[in-house]
């Protein structure tokens, strides 16, 4: 099985961030910006962007030729930055 696509949180300032989708096979990462102060709404929002860093973790480990999937009963695993798993 392929190592795992990390998915990491980055908020420099309160309310304002981006996650970051970091691949194992060492290509460039993507990052998906976001902000949640509503008068300076001209990004998405946090939830949105989870919602797609998500969405590209699960389409490249799905492309992965030794991407295996799930058995019943079995979840894949995103690690994330606190070295906690994301089940999805």
């Amino acid at each position: 099985m392929s190592e795992p696509i990390r998915l990491i949180t980055h908020e420099a300032v309160p309310k304002c961030g981006s996650f970051e989708v970091r691949f194992s096979e060492g290509r460039p990462s993507r990052y998906f910006y976001w902000d949640d102060i509503a008068g300076r709404r001209d990004q998405v929002d946090s939830q949105m962007a989870l919602e797609r860093a998500k969405t590209l973790a699960k389409a490249v480990r799905d492309k992965s030729p030794s991407h295996r999937k799930p058995r019943v009963g079995e979840a894949h695993e995103l690690v994330t930055d606190d070295r906690a798993s994301r089940r999805f």
